[in-house]
């Protein structure tokens, strides 16, 4: 990922990445221009897993064509699988183990 960040913050700050080790940029100031990147940065794109090209403009323009067409846009990217683990069934996954090993059953 650090290749990622030393080429966003070149481009969008004119920021060597080397300067951190050189001691001459503090890892607040990185912090922030990290935080600040815009979203079509590469480490914004990395993170959110988007195809590259594919920014929230692109996304409504693709909209609009599927409203007026009626199709989809062949280039749109296809939705990846939703996860269908939630953060309330693994807990409930556990509770259920948890049972069984002592045991107990509700009554």
């Amino acid at each position: 990922m650090s290749d990622v960040v030393e080429a966003d913050l070149q481009r969008f700050y004119g920021v060597d990445f080397a300067d951190y080790w050189r001691g001459e940029l503090s890892i607040r100031r990185l912090s922030v221009l990290i935080h600040h990147l815009p979203p079509e940065s590469a480490c914004a794109r990395q993170l959110s897993k988007t195809e590259a090209g594919w920014d929230v403009h692109a996304y409504l323009l693709s909209d609009l064509y599927h409203a007026f067409t009626g199709n989809p846009h062949p280039a749109r990217p296809k939705p990846e699988a939703a996860n269908k683990s939630t953060r309330y069934s693994t807990l409930r996954a556990a509770l259920e183990a948890q049972r069984e090993r002592l045991g107990t059953t509700d009554t």
